[in-house]
């Protein structure tokens, strides 16, 4: 559990003894009341001052670092000194007591110090204190007229000294004849209370009561004193005189010397101690005494640990150590220098950190002086560079061991000593000349160089460190290659463009050479059947690639069958689902006399290593990929297989993912196919030709279809439309709206109205998919054009479809201005409908979006290169298809094209013949003599007495139930076809007559006798119109060639 910052101080607090721990509460308290912006932080150097007799309580804003050292009066002053000195700045302030300090003054104080770091700062007297309770009017008084001390008589005055332009507390005036110094003044004293001058603590009578002294230091400057006072206390000898306590021991073991350092360590002044024998002050008994005293006696220096009596009363640990002396008279005395145990043990520590660091760290250590000759080397390096320490120690860096990694570390010593950065360089052990060069053979060491200097900042020499980072190198690397192969690895949905990336992958990075064989169903993008154990079980080679160009390792060619033995890696690793790895490949290895055609190969090449990893995606094993490594001299290990089973993981999904992709291109493909015409009907209209192109396997199959609908009157329906998205779906809504299309057109209803139901049923269908929650977006586009060979007239309505392309003989193709009605699935706007007359010979291009439009170019250049195409329209149709193809469709289209291009025909006046019919009854008889006198004039007798037939029944039928104008047309087409037309709305209705009815047999006699029949709507009224098989055709019509009309009146 992770313990706050808080609980850390809290836990410090409860080791101060009791009576300064109430005065550290306080002052706590008070700081975090007062101090808006600073946060309480462990003081970084506790141990230390506790040693000292002082307790810290520290603060620290984003700046700035304020500690409050709480202390007795009596050590006040070595503590001050200890913090005045190099390597701990300047700057203290000494209170009383907590509730003296002035905060409001304080937090001044500590914003001009921010403002102006580094600067020398002088305090004046008392300013940081409070007053006292009985003297705050007398203290006002002297603050307004300038003066500082405890009476305005004496007129003491203080500055502030900023060396340039101050800010924060104000300027005072100085009087000329009393100018304080940066070394502190004198003391003044008036009720027991205690004034500052200066930066440093003035002197002031020894007492014992606890005293609060303030110091403010850059947080920076605090953090680095911080890092090299704990790299001192490790690292400085314990017993080093100048700092550990010293005792001076005569013969008889009376004290006759005793150090400052003494006093501080065991409390006891040197004339309580002198002349008392060094023996009372252990707490070991005699026995302890006789230990130490018996080697001195003999003349010996000692060395152990103690347990002292300090001046307190409380035991003291000491580690101890005494060296004889010797006047010129010959008297003996001893030397006895103390430290505190806890010093000893960090020293001890520091110690076996170097120990370590020499002999048993990985990390390569050299150390040079400043004419870079080696003084230190460690074991590690040794192992490094395999040269022994003997040919380094005493050498300079480019004799010890002459190339050119020497010569690099001579020039990164050389840097380091002149410029005292640290660098940072990166060495590669490269490979003898005769082995190749391969990523993971090179050795990779980063490096370090650092200047190394005293506590003088004098220049010793540099450090030079070095680290195997090798595997590091290695696992970057892979991580890199693992990278690469998400991004490179199923680019596309094609099969086999996925398994020729993997193997890309794999050389030459991985290995020399790699095979992926698949299962055939995956190929052929089948569900996937189980494996055979046996080894029965047939793959196909889907990839392989080499790093040589000739490829000597292929025994199976890309895309043939292939067979692995029983007791193979392959036929194991895919009946197990595991990978099998051979690290060396020797005569004892078993499964190479079952396949002898790989073995002669394996042989020749010398293949040494050998790894199967299974593809597996989704619990299914689809295939297996076979590595090889012959050039390479490093076996595949642990890490190698570990790496390429990631790679082929990621390579299964995606190969997984493609044959899915296939499986139901191929499906919307042959749905597609389904439900495109197969051919054009039956029509002597129009000559027509089409295309059709689908999309690549990526983008799937769309909905663009295409269709040429005969209509009634020798007409014909041409109709052009695309289907929103792409796959199955997209296929099956295309074959719906085709289908619907067709009724719609065999009720020879007009464009614009053909095109308002087909938007209604586009309708309905989104709401049906709406409420499956499917997401499917269902709308489309349409063009539906109407040809009356006839009156060569074109009908065209579109619903956002492009508009359609006419090619004229002897004038540029033409783009006709046709209402463009809104898309399909969108509703509320209505479709217009517009006529235009067509010249003998054009040719009419209906296509969708895909033909004009592409990601490289703009839809001009489209318009541009298909009115190129269209010209000279004499030429055969098909000649044009091909000439749109070429010039407008890329080799992969990214969406599905199709085309319907039509050159209208026109039918002969011969072949039609028209008369206006009377609205009475006895017209029927002149009407049936007329309609067979232009039968034999069309060589028709045959269909005479059908004809005659129909025409009585639909004139008759018009005459009764219709209005005028009347009027009778034959048309010889491909079919004979008999049109009634009248200028009523009524539908003629067919019905089954029962035998006792004595009328309604006419329209029954009309659907029986001929091929087809039917009703259309004209803005004048309506057509009745039958069709009669001619007489080379058929003699009889079938009944399932019949088709009922629109019911209506009969």
């Amino acid at each position: 559990m992770v313990r706050s910052e808080a609980e850390t101080v809290d836990g410090y607090l409860a080791e101060v003894p009791e009576e300064r721990r109430h005065a550290l509460t306080r002052l706590r308290k008070l700081c975090r009341e007062e101090l808006q912006g600073f946060d309480e932080v462990m003081a970084y150097g506790m141990p230390a001052y506790e040693r000292d007799g002082a307790a810290e309580i520290a603060f620290a804003s984003q700046k700035q670092y304020v500690s409050f050292y709480l202390m007795r009066s009596d050590v006040r002053q070595a503590f001050e000194q200890r913090l005045a000195g190099p390597d701990m700045g300047k700057g203290c302030l000494r209170f009383r007591r907590p509730e003296n300090i002035d905060f409001v003054l304080l937090r001044e104080l500590l914003k001009a110090t921010a403002a102006r770091p580094g600067q020398d700062l002088l305090i004046p007297a008392g300013r940081l204190c409070r007053p006292a309770p009985g003297r705050a009017r007398e203290q006002a008084e002297t603050r307004r007229h300038g003066l500082v001390g405890p009476t305005v008589t004496r007129r003491r005055r203080a500055r502030f000294r900023w060396g340039a332009a101050r800010r924060g507390i104000p300027r005072r005036p100085v009087h000329p004849s009393r100018r304080p110094s940066t070394a502190g003044s004198p003391s003044h004293r008036r009720g027991g209370r205690q004034h500052l001058v200066g930066g440093t603590c003035p002197r002031k009578a020894v007492d014992r009561r606890e005293t609060v002294v303030l110091r403010i230091r850059p947080l920076e400057g605090i953090r680095t004193m911080a890092t090299e006072g704990m790299a001192y206390e490790y690292l400085a000898e314990p017993f080093d005189i100048t700092r550990a306590a010293v005792v001076g021991i005569d013969a008889h073991g009376l004290i006759e010397r005793w150090s400052k350092g003494a006093q501080a360590l065991l409390g006891y002044r040197a004339r309580e101690v002198l002349g008392r024998s060094a023996a009372s002050l252990l707490t070991g008994g005699a026995d302890l005494a006789s230990a130490v005293s018996e080697p001195c006696r003999a003349g010996n220096g000692w060395e152990g640990l103690v347990a002292a009596r300090h001046r307190a009363g409380h035991r003291v640990e000491l580690a101890l150590r005494t060296c004889p002396l010797q006047d010129g008279g010959g008297r003996r005395s001893w030397l006895a220098v103390v430290t505190e145990v806890s010093s000893l043990r960090r020293w001890e520590l520091g110690q076996a950190v170097l120990r370590g660091l020499l002999d048993q760290s990985p990390i390569g250590i050299a150390v040079v002086d400043t004419e870079l000759r080696y003084q230190l080397v460690n074991r590690a390096l040794e192992r490094m560079d395999g040269v022994p320490l003997e040919l380094r120690v005493g050498r300079r860096v480019g004799q010890a061991v002459p190339g050119e990694a020497e010569s690099t570390l001579e020039w990164q010593a050389r840097q380091a000593l002149d410029s005292g950065q640290t660098l940072l360089t990166f060495q590669h052990a490269v490979p003898e000349p005769d082995e190749p060069l391969r990523g993971d053979r090179e050795r990779v060491r980063l490096c370090a160089s650092f200047r190394l200097q005293d506590r003088t900042s004098r220049v010793l020499g540099v450090c030079h460190t070095a680290v195997d980072v090798t595997d590091q190198g290695r696992a970057r690397r892979r991580l890199a290659l693992v990278n690469e192969a998400s991004s490179r690895i199923g680019t596309t949905l094609d099969l086999d463009r996925t398994v020729r990336e993997l193997a890309e992958i794999v050389v030459p990075q991985v290995a020399d050479f790699v095979a992926v064989d698949l299962l055939e169903t995956v190929l052929a993008a089948r569900e996937l059947a189980p494996v055979a154990v046996d080894g029965a079980t047939v793959l196909r080679r889907a990839a392989h690639l080499s790093i040589q160009e000739d490829q000597p390792e292929v025994v199976v060619t890309a895309g043939d069958p292939t067979r692995y033995p029983p007791t193979s890696p392959q036929s194991r690793c895919l009946a197990t689902g595991r990978s099998i790895r051979d690290p060396v490949i020797d005569e004892s290895t078993s499964w190479l006399a079952q396949d002898p055609l790989r073995t002669a190969k394996l042989r020749v090449l010398g293949v040494h290593s050998h790894l199967v990893v299974p593809l597996q995606a989704r619990g299914k094993t689809m295939g297996v990929a076979t590595l090889l490594r012959w050039k390479s001299p490093e076996p595949f290990d642990d890490d190698d297989q570990l790496l390429v089973e990631e790679l082929a993981a990621r390579a299964a999904v995606c190969i997984e993912n493609a044959r899915r992709f296939t499986r139901e291109h191929n499906t919307a493909l042959a749905l597609q196919h389904s439900l495109l015409p197969h051919g054009l009907p039956e029509q002597s209209a129009v000559e027509a030709a089409y295309r059709y192109l689908p999309a690549d396997t990526e983008a799937g199959v769309g909905g663009d279809w295409f269709d040429v609908i005969p209509l009634s009157g020798a007409r014909v329906a041409l109709v052009v439309g695309d289907v929103v998205g792409h796959g199955i779906h997209a296929a099956a809504t295309m074959g719906r709206l085709r289908t619907a299309v067709q009724t719609l057109a065999d009720l020879d209803l007009p464009p614009d109205e053909l095109l308002a139901r087909l938007d209604d049923l586009v309708i309905r269908l989104a709401d049906e998919a709406d409420a499956a929650d499917d997401a499917r977006v269902i709308g489309g586009t349409c063009v539906y054009a109407v040809y009356d060979p006839i009156s060569r007239k074109l009908t065209v309505a579109r619903a956002g479809h492009p508009s359609p392309a006419i090619a004229h003989l002897r004038e540029p193709v033409e783009f006709p201005d046709i209402p463009a009605g809104p898309p399909l699935g969108l509703g509320g706007l209505p479709f217009e409908c517009a006529e235009i007359d067509i010249e003998e010979g054009s040719v009419i291009a209906f296509y969708t979006d895909g033909l004009i439009e592409a990601s490289d170019r703009d839809v001009d250049v489209g318009f541009e290169r298909l009115c190129f195409a269209l010209a000279h329209p004499d030429r055969p149709l098909e000649e044009i298809c091909n000439t749109m193809v070429r010039m407008l469709l890329p080799e992969h289209p990214r969406d599905d094209v199709a085309f319907l291009v039509a050159r209208p025909r026109t039918l002969s006046a011969d072949d039609v013949a028209s008369w206006d019919v009377p609205a009475v009854p006895s017209a029927v008889h002149t009407i049936r003599q007329m309609a067979n006198r232009q039968l034999s004039a069309w060589n028709l007798d045959d269909a005479a007495f059908t004809t005659e037939l129909i025409v009585s029944e639909l004139v008759t039928n018009a005459i009764r139930h219709a209005s005028q104008p009347i009027s009778l047309r034959l048309i010889r087409e491909r079919t004979l076809i008999c049109e009634v037309s009248d200028s009523s709305n009524a539908s003629p209705r067919l019905r089954r007559p029962v035998s006792t009815d004595e009328g309604g047999r006419g329209l029954f006699l009309v659907a029986q006798v001929a091929q087809r029949w039917g009703t259309r709507y004209t803005p004048q009224g309506k057509t009745i119109w039958a069709e009669l098989p001619l007489p080379s055709e058929q003699a009889h019509p079938s009944p399932n060639r019949t088709q009922i009309g629109n019911t209506g009146p009969t």
